[in-house]
C-alpha cells in the first residue's frame, strides 16, 4: 500500500491466473467525472487479462463515485425530465425484454442496482420477489424507500447470503468495477439455484468503439473499471466455474456511450481548439446528432459489434 495525493493505492496480481509479470498498455486521467489523478491499465503477460495496476483502494476510489455519476443520478426521476427518464427506462425495458426470453418469475437479486429503475420494471409484473445489493449509500436507501424491497447497502463481495437462494442474478455493468471480478462469479453461481440465470452486461473490447477509439474508449472508463475482459477469456472464465453460455448479445448500447468516447476523444483538442470540440459535442447532442447515429447503432447492435456486450448464462 501507498499513499499518494491523499489516495491510497495498492498493487495486484492478475486474479485469474495470479501472474504479477504485466505489460503497460497506458496511462490516463479520469476522463468522465474530470477528478484528479493519473491511472494505469495494464495486461498481464501469462494470460491476458487487462487491469488497473496499481489501483486504488475502496475506500479511495468511493470518492470517484460522486452523488451525480450518471449510473444514479441519471435515474433519480424527481431530478431529471420525464423525457430523460423515459430514455434511461427504455433502455432497462430492452434489457427487460431479454431477461423475459429467458425467466419470468422467481426471486431476483442484481447487484449494483443504483436507483433501481429496472428491478421497478420487474416488480410492476407482480412475478418477482425482488432484493438488492448497492456500494452507493444514497442510492441503495433511494431504491430502498421507493421500491419498499429488501436493498442492502454494500459491496458484493462482502455481502453474506444463502446459497441456492436466487433463480436470477443480474449484473449490470458490474464485473468491471468489482475489485475480484472472477471471485464474484463464483459467488453468483453458489447463490444461484439448479438452473439459475445470470445476466450480465461489460464493456465489449472487440467492439468497434473499442477499436476506434483506443485509450480515449468510454469502456475503460479510469479509475472506476478495475478489470476488463477478452471475450474468449470470460468464455473460459465462465464455463470452468460451471456456466453455460446460452447466449451473447448487444442490446444497449447508444448514443450516449459513444457520447463519452467522442468526448473523452476531444477533450485533448480543450486547450488548443475549444471551440470545435464545443461545435462537436453540440451538433452530436442535437437531435440531429441522434437521428444521424441511430441505423448505425442499431446495426452494430445486430452485428455484436457495439461497446457493451450482453452475456446470458445458465448454472449447469
Amino acid at each position: 500500500m501507498i499513499v499518494k495525493n491523499d489516495l491510497y493505492w495498492e498493487f495486484c496480481v492478475c486474479e485469474w491466473c495470479g501472474s504479477s509479470e504485466f505489460t503497460v498498455e497506458f496511462n490516463g486521467p479520469d476522463r468522465l467525472e474530470r477528478l484528479p489523478g493519473t491511472f494505469q491499465i495494464v495486461q498481464c503477460k501469462n494470460c491476458g487479462l487487462f487491469r488497473q495496476n496499481p489501483r486504488l483502494n475502496w475506500d479511495s476510489l468511493i470518492k470517484f463515485y460522486p452523488s451525480e455519476y450518471r449510473s444514479y443520478s441519471n435515474l433519480y426521476k424527481h431530478h431529471v425530465s420525464n423525457f430523460k427518464y423515459f430514455i434511461h427506462q427504455f433502455g432497462n425495458w430492452k434489457k427487460k425484454q431479454c431477461v423475459n426470453r429467458y425467466v419470468d418469475k422467481g426471486r431476483v437479486l442484481e447487484v449494483g442496482c443504483g436507483t433501481g429503475g429496472f428491478l421497478e420494471l420487474l416488480l410492476q409484473t407482480g412475478e418477482w420477489h425482488a432484493f438488492g445489493i448497492e456500494p452507493n449509500e444514497k442510492a441503495a436507501l433511494f431504491s430502498k424507500e421507493r421500491l419498499q424491497i429488501p436493498i442492502i447497502n454494500g459491496r458484493f463481495e462482502e455481502v453474506e447470503l444463502s446459497r441456492s437462494s436466487f433463480d436470477l442474478i443480474i449484473m449490470w455493468y458490474v464485473l468491471e468495477h468489482l475489485e475480484q471480478p472472477i471471485l464474484c462469479l463464483q459467488k453468483a453461481y453458489n447463490l444461484l439455484d439448479n438452473g439459475g440465470w445470470l445476466f450480465f452486461s461489460i464493456p465489449f473490447l472487440e467492439g468497434w468503439e473499442a477499436r476506434l477509439f483506443g485509450k480515449y474508449w468510454a469502456g475503460w472508463d479510469l479509475p472506476r473499471h478495475l478489470y476488463i475482459f477478452p471475450i474468449n477469456m470470460l468464455r473460459q472464465i465462465l464455463n470452468e466455474i460451471g456456466f453455460q453460455i446460452v447466449e451473447e448479445k448487444c442490446i444497449s448500447s447508444g448514443h450516449a456511450i459513444l457520447g463519452h468516447s467522442i468526448d473523452f476523444w476531444t477533450q485533448e483538442w480543450e486547450s488548443r481548439h475549444p471551440h470545435i470540440k464545443e461545435w462537436l459535442m453540440r451538433v452530436y447532442l442535437s437531435i440531429f446528432g441522434k437521428i444521424f447515429t441511430l441505423i448505425p447503432l442499431y446495426i452494430s447492435d445486430k452485428l455484436t459489434i457495439s461497446t457493451t456486450l450482453t452475456i446470458v448464462a445458465r448454472k449447469k
